[in-house]
């Protein structure tokens, strides 16, 4: 292979066809000059193209440097990771966040509900209020946690916005200016800058679409939650920004406290750092973060024992980013240990994979699959490439790179979720489709001092159907177990509660990234 050309042609190829969104992207290999490729547009109504200069939206990619930040003020002794979360925003009610570490904020344990999860459940939309004076109000409000800060890792952008109010108040400075100071000006990465206003006119910029059949749409704007988004840069500063990491030759000791592992309570690493995300990807430990907002992807990742890594920016929604980034590890990896390509892949195998063989049902939709379980690996009926085992609950179609996800833990039953060209779609296995003999007794109105918001639980056919006030649009339910609903269009699950004469009193409403938001129903 000569270049990175032929391992993405595939990528590559429509772009070349027709005015087209499209993609930069910067391999860095040990000694070796960076290898530069763009492709499509930056802005399709005036054929501007993506260069290595077009500035892009870095999405989550902006945690990075949040963290970077609060690294130099504990290197400074401003602050410890183990300060309460509370010793800074004692207005958070102590029952609740009590527990709470600026640790667990920055390495994703806190158990805080998202953000975005509060704004669509209440009924809103993250982008009519001004965050920074609304966000403590709103999680004052919160009665519970997801879970026991410490317990587990979840993604979550509440963290990093919390800490970027917290960094502004010890530094006496806004986040922009202290990044400035302390990481852009000194690497020079002069096209690199916190925005916190989406009107403000930046040069260069690639707008970000998404794809309606055979057309492009532009996405709309989000608003920029500084400290967890907010930033824009390009392909030239985040190439000086990814030699800074790998070489770790200026600020050495910041690095150190970024790449120092935290621990979950059970005594496991947590796979999250500071702004960074670790993995192993066959015999290698990667280092990477990736980010996405409708009309914009965006990765970074390197390999710390081999010098190497890669940046690509994208700025449309119909990019395949999983299969990109695996494209360009392959790449990475005939440069310096060929024989990855036959080591099994590191990650630890499902206890009994057996259990999943069977038949499911998707969820809203009438009909089903057939599933078979075997060697570390799980088969569709009449697809004859097997789904191969990446995590131990994620199964990938190294074709296509649709996935497979077991869900037992979460739902407490035999879910899967799978992710394709088709969409997002849950499973439930037949042998666990639970009998409902009566929906009517759930059918009522609920309230929500948390969220602010009342639903009222209809009967639908044979499902339950939320209607809400205010903007949070309607969706069905199907019962997964007793008492229990997903929304196979949302996401989301109901856990109905009951007091001791077998009374329903009230539900938890739950998402991928936030759990327990209480509503309590109100008497007929």
């Amino acid at each position: 292979m000569e270049n990175a050309d032929s391992i993405i042609e595939d990528f590559s190829r429509q772009w070349k066809k027709s005015p087209a969104p499209g993609f930069a992207i910067s391999i860095i290999k040990k000694n070796k000059t960076p290898e530069i490729h763009c492709f499509g547009e930056a802005v399709l109504e005036h054929a501007v193209p993506v260069i290595q200069n077009t500035t892009f939206y870095l999405c989550s990619l902006a945690k990075q440097f949040t963290a970077t930040c609060l690294a130099f003020l504990i290197d400074q002794g401003k602050i410890s990771l183990s300060d309460p979360l509370r010793k800074f925003l004692p207005e958070l009610p102590a029952k609740v966040y009590k527990s709470i570490t600026i640790s667990h904020l920055v390495h994703m344990t806190s158990g805080i509900h998202e953000w975005y999860d509060i704004m669509e459940f209440s009924g809103s939309y993250a982008n009519e209020y001004p965050w920074r004076k609304t966000l403590l109000s709103v999680l004052a409000r919160q009665k519970y946690l997801s879970f026991t800060p410490g317990e587990i890792f979840s993604y979550c952008n509440t963290n990093y916005t919390l800490l970027t109010i917290i960094i502004e108040m010890i530094s006496n400075s806004s986040l922009a200016d202290l990044a400035k100071q302390l990481i852009f000006d000194p690497l020079k990465l002069n096209s690199t800058f916190y925005c916190e206003d989406n009107s403000r006119v930046i040069p260069r910029l690639a707008c970000g679409y998404y794809q309606v059949s055979d057309t492009y749409k532009t996405a709309d704007k989000l608003p920029p939650l500084i400290g967890a988004g907010g930033v824009y840069s390009n392909l030239t500063d985040l190439t000086t920004w990814l030699n800074t990491i790998i070489k770790q030759e200026w600020q050495p000791q910041i690095f150190k406290i970024l790449f120092q592992p935290s621990l979950l309570n059970n005594g496991k690493t947590n796979p999250y750092l500071m702004g960074f995300q670790t993995r192993k990807y066959r015999n290698c430990r990667l280092i990477q973060h990736g980010g996405a907002v409708p009309g914009f992807f965006t990765h970074i990742c390197f390999i710390p024992d081999h010098n190497c890594g890669f940046v690509w920016l994208a700025n449309h929604n119909n990019f395949k980013p999983d299969r990109l980034s695996k494209t360009l590890l392959g790449y990475l990896e005939t440069e310096f240990t060929p024989q990855l390509n036959t080591d099994p892949e590191s990650c630890p195998p499902h206890s009994d994979l057996a259990k999943y063989s069977g038949e499911y049902i998707y969820l809203g939709e009438d009909k089903s699959l057939i599933l078979t379980a075997e060697n570390n690996s799980l088969s569709i009926e009449g697809d004859p490439v097997c789904y191969q085992q990446e995590e131990t609950n994620l199964f990938v179609n190294p074709q296509n790179n649709s996935q497979l996800i077991i869900m037992e833990d979460y739902y407490q039953t035999i879910i899967l979720r799978h992710l394709s060209e088709n969409g997002d779609k849950f499973l439930l296995k037949t042998s666990q489709m639970p009998h409902l003999n009566k929906i009517d007794m759930y059918c009522n109105k609920y309230y929500s001092p948390e969220l602010d918001i009342t639903y009222t639980l209809t009967k639908s056919d044979d499902n339950l159907y939320i209607d809400a006030a205010k903007k949070f649009t309607g969706t069905d339910l199907c019962l997964i177990a007793p008492d229990i609903f997903l929304s196979p269009s949302k996401g989301i699950k109901i856990r109905f509660l009951r007091n001791k004469n077998n009374q329903i009193t009230s539900f938890f409403l739950d998402s991928f990234r936030s759990q327990n938001f209480i509503f309590n129903r109100i008497s007929k």
